[in-house]
């Protein structure tokens, strides 16, 4: 993200704040802005964090910056990784929008198990003969 990017975002994200009534202006912004470029958060969990160090200044306060954080950035900024599998996730739908069903992977390969009448302990003939590879010779 370039810092023009970032500069607009955290710029509509405040304002966006501040109608919703917290007290956020250019100087909370700004350390927003700063704590992103110098955390370079990876996820929008940490992301979420920088926001609610810089941007809020009492615990009363962060419902009002969660509802509007997840209103900006949750549902675009999410990794769809994070909540493959799960049908209760809140980042991506999990359904077929054709059918309205929940894809299925099918059940699990099954685990590969030694051929019948053989053991994974034993060893290879020629270490259980060393003298094996010499032909016409009669072990020591």
């Amino acid at each position: 993200m370039s810092r023009g990017d970032l500069a607009g975002l955290v710029a509509a994200f405040g304002a966006a704040l501040h109608d919703a009534g917290l007290p956020v202006g250019p100087d909370r912004s700004e350390r927003f802005a700063r704590a992103v470029t110098l955390l370079a958060p990876t996820t929008t969990a940490e992301l979420h964090r920088c926001a609610r160090a810089t941007l809020t200044c009492h615990p009363e306060q962060f419902e009002i910056l969660d509802r509007v954080f997840d209103a900006v950035f949750r549902g675009y900024a999410d990794d769809p990784a994070d909540f493959r599998g799960d049908p209760n996730a809140t980042g991506t739908s999990t359904t077929s929008a054709s059918s309205g069903s929940t894809p299925s992977a099918g059940p699990p390969p099954p685990a590969r198990r030694p051929p019948a009448g053989r053991s994974r302990s034993r060893s290879p003939p020629s270490a259980a003969r060393p003298n094996a590879s010499r032909r016409g010779t009669s072990p020591p």
